[in-house]
């Protein structure tokens, strides 16, 4: 099983980036970053600033309506890139969180979202990140009931999900749900430019090939590609 550099990793300094190739003074936040992710920390709770829970890069920008939680159990990284691979291409995209009254963003452990990411949490909908994940960078995730994605998985550029169809397809001999959850299981690899549609849930150690439609469940351990997306191998393993 492949093993990201965000995993859990204990007691952080305040200043310190785990996890990601792509920063500054050997790990440690430049003045104006410190300032810029303590303020982006205080959507966890003013007491939690101590902690820095959020480390933010340039042009990250987070709302909060009333009533809506940014939980984070370690630390999210917010606008830096995981990987150097197209570095300059991403850098200095504005990474976005909009959480919507009475929304839920979790972060339980340690996660990133690059640049160019935006996430938009309507009201009462839910969405978390689990420990080791990454989005890389240039990603749109539309969620208005629920995503979850798990631990360990590795999300590339391009990446869109939506949990709902905006639109209603009118069919008199079949009712129309607009909307369902998304559910990505722990090390799943999603390529670029991946679109995930409503209902789908992945099993853990999926991997999604570059430019796949996902329109329907896919099995743990399952390579899958395609629009729509179907299985090509099965019983894999993937690694960074």
């Amino acid at each position: 099983m492949a093993h990201s550099t965000l995993g859990s990793r204990g007691p952080l300094s305040p200043l310190a980036h785990p996890g990601t190739p792509v920063h500054e003074d050997g790990g440690r936040l430049h003045p104006t970053r410190w300032l810029a992710s303590a303020w982006q920390s205080r959507h966890c709770g003013w007491s939690s600033l101590p902690h820095l829970p959020i480390s933010a890069g340039p042009g990250t920008r987070i709302a909060r309506e009333p009533g809506a939680r940014l939980e984070v159990g370690g630390k999210l990284l917010l606008g830096y890139q995981h990987m150097n691979i197209g570095q300059d291409r991403f850098r200095g995209l504005p990474t976005a969180l909009d959480l919507g009254s009475d929304s839920r963003f979790e972060v339980p452990g340690y996660a990133s979202i690059g640049p160019g990411v935006g996430i938009a949490v309507s009201a009462g909908a839910r969405f978390s990140i689990g420990d080791g994940s990454y989005i890389t960078a240039d990603a749109t995730i539309l969620c208005t009931s629920e995503v979850t994605i798990g631990r360990e998985c590795a999300l590339a550029w391009g990446l869109m999900i939506m949990d709902t169809d905006f639109h209603e397809v009118v069919r008199a001999d079949r009712p129309w749900r607009d909307r369902a959850p998304v559910h990505i299981g722990d090390h799943v690899w999603v390529g670029a430019q991946v679109t995930i549609l409503k209902g789908v849930t992945i099993g853990d150690g999926a991997v999604i090939a570059a430019r796949s439609v996902v329109t329907h469940d896919v099995p743990a351990r399952t390579l899958v590609g395609g629009n729509p997306a179907e299985a090509i191998r099965t019983d894999i393993d993937w690694r960074e």
